[in-house]
């Protein structure tokens, strides 16, 4: 099967031609306004930023989606979930914390045009338990349940770097995004293996987050000593608390996860995604790609290196592998931006894999699972987009017949050019 993504570039030269008209017609031409019938609850799944993070992308790049979805008498809502706790700082681990990180980049319900949720509730367990289409690693899995229970989808990707993929695109934000804590759990420890602890790493009473680590622990499981710590794994439930602490700055990071040959992490987001899809109609989810500001990291990190790839455009389609994959075959055309990572990594020329030299694990593993278990196809068709700008040129100016009437009543250079005709003996214009 050979699926069809729309692409349409990111260059702007004229008014009319900016990122937001753009991503609204190649919205049309894919077809995905077809998922939206009316009165539709539809919702938009986006990232709205780790707390610092600079990268993400800006609320009127999915306000124009928002008023589109509007426009096709569809109800939306923009929505994220919570995640597994990692950082030291107000971060999305709940709703509470999310709250403040997404208001503080400018994601609101005024900004926006619609409700913008937590989709999974303040504790990240307001979920739905779903089946897992095919699965090899999972059978089952848990979403969350705002996005579960709307009547279409639409996936709005950032795609860049990221640690465990490689880079990241619509699958993880769908397998990863739209999981609760239940789901992202089981995405990343599915055989609930308890951590690896190397003591000689621990710093001891020394460490700046040893109350912070001793305290974390559900199970009272952890003491820290003048040395050392010692951890009752018979207490152990697996809640990783505590590896998220070891890898706060300062740490010893004597805490980690579990030690695998190989990371599964990529094959189970796939999985999740499938599951995720598989619950609403056919011809009920789309998929958006920006390739714009393609930082080596994910948006879920708490700060933003340089882009190290020109920005490419926007792509659509209705088939989640074949969307990530048409990313990543653009990305790895392109030459990367000097003085970034992929200068550090001697690695501008085109035909570099950035991703794979960033992060050390092959970025199509993901997609190449999601080929094999059903979810889409990895051969796609690239359309090109023509774009007019004159389709999106008001044809009302109101503000023009404001300025006429003001102009008419009060010009700001009459009186100045009254006197500057005096002075100079040169005749003043007509208003008139």
């Amino acid at each position: 099967m050979v699926s069809k993504v729309f692409f349409i570039d990111s260059r702007a030269e004229e008014i009319g031609e900016s990122l937001p008209f753009k991503a609204k017609k190649l919205f049309y031409e894919a077809g995905l306004n077809r998922c939206v019938e009316k009165g539709d609850k539809v919702a938009i799944k986006i990232h709205m930023g780790e707390w610092e993070n600079t990268s993400y992308l800006r609320p009127n790049l999915f306000r124009i989606i928002v008023d589109t979805v509007k426009d096709l008498g569809g109800e939306p809502i923009i929505g994220d979930t919570t995640t597994l706790s990692y950082g030291p700082w107000p971060t999305r681990v709940t709703a509470y914390y999310y709250n403040q990180t997404h208001t503080r980049h400018g994601f609101t319900s005024e900004t926006m045009g619609c409700p913008v949720i937590v989709a999974d509730g303040i504790y990240g367990e307001d979920d739905v338990c779903i089946r897992v289409p095919n699965g090899v690693h999972l059978k089952r899995t848990w979403a969350a349940k705002q996005i579960i229970g709307a009547d279409a989808l639409i996936s709005v990707a950032h795609v860049k770097g990221h640690d465990i993929t490689g880079f990241a695109a619509s699958l993880k934000n769908i397998g990863v995004g739209c999981a609760s804590k239940r789901g992202k759990f089981l995405v990343h420890s599915a055989e609930f293996m308890k951590p690896k602890v190397d003591y000689t790493k621990c710093l001891g009473k020394n460490c700046p987050w040893a109350d912070v680590c001793e305290q974390c622990c559900p199970e009272d499981a952890i003491q820290i000593g003048e040395k050392t710590l010692k951890l009752d794994f018979d207490k152990c439930v697996y809640c990783w608390a505590c590896i998220n602490v070891c890898s706060f700055p300062g740490a010893g990071r004597a805490i980690s996860t579990p030690p695998n040959e190989v990371d599964f992490s990529d094959i189970r987001i796939a999985e999740t995604t499938h599951a995720i899809v598989n619950t609403f109609k056919n011809g009920k989810v789309g998929f958006m790609n920006y390739l714009v500001d393609i930082t080596p990291k994910c948006d879920c990190i708490a700060f933003s290196d340089s882009p190290m790839i020109p920005n490419i455009g926007v792509l659509a389609s209705f088939d989640p592998v074949a969307i990530d994959q048409a990313s990543y075959d653009l990305m790895y055309g392109s030459e990367g931006i000097p003085k970034t990572k992929a200068e550090d990594l001697n690695a501008l020329a085109p035909g570099r894999d950035l991703f794979k030299l960033t992060h050390k694990v092959d970025p199509l593993l993901q997609l190449k699972h999601g080929e094999k278990i059903g979810l889409g196809s990895r051969k796609y068709e690239l359309v090109k987009v023509k774009f007019d700008r004159r389709e999106f040129l008001p044809k009302d100016l109101p503000q023009i017949k404001m300025l006429k009437k003001f102009y008419s009543l009060h010009h700001p250079f009459r009186e100045y050019m009254a006197e500057l005709a005096k002075e100079t003996g040169k005749a003043m214009p007509s208003y008139e």
